[in-house]
Parts: structure tokens; sequence; C-alpha cells
């Protein structure tokens, strides 16, 4: 009895994803290791990071080597064997999918984009003001709401035409 409830359900999860079909095709492997590594450190300690690594001081920094040891490491680590053992576009999706189901693969790919789009909202705000502590000045509120607007396309645009450029 329990094998019959048990097979549709894992045949179901059994099927390919459709990014798992062909993902060569689909988004060809251009980032090596380092470049991987260098952009997870990148988003780490860029702007709003950097603010929180200055606050603590030279006494903040074993802490944040333990942080990067316990986990940094490991979660690589995890990423790592999860990518080797479902290769391909999707990453969290696809491993919560397989191994919770569609609901959980949804929700878990949702929210691993929440920060990226935080970030990306709230980085326009913060390189305006740091121009504007470096120069000692102040604008009004429309003003600094027009030249967010104003950088946050910028950046679009130049990602957009492709620049910086990516090495294949």
């Amino acid at each position: 009895m329990t094998q019959e409830l048990d097979a549709p359900a894992s045949a179901q999860r059994d099927k390919l994803l459709t990014t798992e079909l062909v993902p060569e095709q689909i988004l060809p492997k251009v980032m090596t290791t380092y470049g991987l590594v260098a952009t997870y450190v990148f988003i780490i300690c860029w702007l709003t990071g950097s603010s929180v690594m200055a606050a603590g001081g030279w006494t903040a920094i074993p802490m944040w080597v333990l942080g990067i040891l316990t986990f940094l490491v490991p979660a690589g680590m995890a990423v790592a064997e999860l990518g080797n053992l479902w290769p391909g576009q999707g990453g969290v999706y696809i491993w919560a999918t397989r191994t919770m189901g569609e609901t959980w693969g949804f929700i878990g790919g949702y929210l691993s984009w929440i920060p990226v789009i935080l970030n990306a909202a709230s980085s326009p705000a913060i390189i305006l003001q740091f121009v504007l502590l470096a120069f000692h000045a102040e604008l009004g509120l429309t003003l600094s709401i027009i030249l967010q607007v104003a950088i946050l396309w910028g950046s679009s645009a130049c990602r957009w035409r492709g620049w910086p450029p990516t090495s294949g």
C-alpha cells in the first residue's frame, strides 16, 4: 500500500526540470571557481558590509574570520556538492524542488533573490550618500531621488550594453 502511494510522488520528482535538460545550450558556463568566490566575497564585503566591518574596528577581524570559516566555507562546500549532484540552471530552486517538492522549490528560489533585489534597490542611495559625504555636500530630497534614479539607470544601461565585458 505504501509503495503505491510513494510511486507517483517519486516518479514525478524524478522527471527532469526544464533547466536541467540542456543547461549548456541555454546558459554556457563562463565563471571559474575563483570568479564565483570573488563575487560572493564582493557581495558580502561591498558597501553595506564594509560599513559594518569598519564600525567594529580591528577587534572585529577575528569574528569575521570565524564567520567565514563557520558559514561561508561549509556553505560553499554544500553548494559545490549540490551543484555536482544536480547540475543545471536554477541553483536553489532545483535543489529545493528535488529534495522538498515544487512548492518549497518556488519558495526557496524566491527567497534567494530577495537580498539581491533589496541590495540593488539600496545601492544607488548608498553610492550617492558616499559621494556626497566625500565632497561634504548636501542635496534636497527631489534632486537626491533624481540622482539615485540616474545612477540606477546608468548602471543598468552599462550592464545592458555589455560593460564591463565578460571573459569567455
